[in-house]
């Protein structure tokens, strides 16, 4: 999805633009490409955590750059 089309899609009823959108676009972007590395499976992503929170928190940070929570 462009982010021209998630603007569209995450569009508000006023005029208003969408906070941060670049930074959204990224995110899911980033996401999806993960996902497919994983087969398009989430259940595949997260079974690499062997169900254990620390473990996928872990994993989710290191493999999607837009979850890190980082002061900058």
């Amino acid at each position: 999805i462009s982010e021209a089309e998630l603007a569209k899609v995450l569009r508000s009823d006023s005029d208003t633009p969408m906070p941060m959108l670049k930074e959204r676009h990224q995110a899911l972007t980033e996401a999806g490409r993960v996902l497919i590395e994983h087969g398009g499976s989430f259940r595949i992503f997260m079974s690499r955590c062997e169900n254990d929170a620390e473990k996928m928190m872990k994993y989710i940070v290191e493999n999607i750059p837009s979850y890190r929570d980082e002061a900058t």
